[in-house]
């Protein structure tokens, strides 16, 4: 349906438009509309897991490293 798309690209184009009849001589330029904030949790050292624990259900591993099949395997 081609011309729904068209009255849809028309109607978003008219919008960006209007964009261009502000004065916007005071209204310093940004990369994005609203304040971004790090929502991140303070990072505080806890215990982990030990390398036995965290092989423990490894199909398979070798010198405490988990091992994996080579591209060519």
């Amino acid at each position: 349906d081609l011309p729904i798309l068209e009255t849809q690209l028309a109607a978003i184009l008219e919008s960006v438009g209007k964009v261009s009849e502000l004065d916007l001589t005071d209204v310093d330029p940004m990369s994005h509309p609203l304040d971004l904030v790090n929502v991140w949790g303070e990072d505080k050292p806890k215990a982990s897991l030990s390398s036995k624990e965290a092989l423990a259900n490894s199909p398979d591993s070798q010198d405490g490293l988990f091992r994996v099949p080579s591209a060519g395997e």
